[in-house]
């Protein structure tokens, strides 16, 4: 039985778009996903659209949850549920995806994540859940991606 993973469908955004762009941002996505505990990253939240040109590119990112109830995630990274940097790093080098472009992708998402408590207060979130959303992106920010599941 196949197993859903980001190399599969960093495959396909490859051969459909024909972009190193698109790429890169389905790369961005995969560490956002990690990195943000947005667990239910399985295929279906991933799609294309088409331009009047004919061409493809990855639809805009939707169904983005975070869940600190369950551990791993859906498509694996470097073959793991529960990566480490490093399984991101390998990824990256197999789609030859470069040094500079994967350290900013990495700078990107930190710099999202570290905005979680402004725009929570900002848009009305529960301060109690706010900060436990929180206390789960700040643990997986200091272990470079690897979450321990909420307790």
């Amino acid at each position: 039985e196949a197993v859903a993973s980001y190399d599969h469908l960093l495959k396909v955004v490859r051969a459909l778009t024909r972009d190193k762009s698109q790429v890169l941002e389905a790369f961005q996505r995969m560490v956002f996903n990690v990195y943000a505990s947005v667990r239910n990253d399985h295929p279906d939240n991933f799609s294309f659209v088409m331009d009047a040109k004919g061409k493809w590119r990855l639809a805009p990112a939707y169904d983005l949850n975070f869940d600190d109830r369950q551990t791993g995630h859906s498509l694996l990274v470097n073959g793991k549920a529960v990566p480490s940097k490093k399984d991101f790093l390998e990824v990256a080098s197999r789609f030859e995806l470069g040094s500079a472009d994967v350290k900013s992708t990495f700078e990107v998402v930190e710099q999202a994540i570290s905005q979680w408590k402004t725009i929570a207060k900002d848009s009305g979130v529960d301060a109690e859940f706010a900060n436990r959303i929180d206390y789960t992106l700040q643990q997986g920010l200091a272990r470079g991606g690897e979450f321990d599941r909420f307790s």
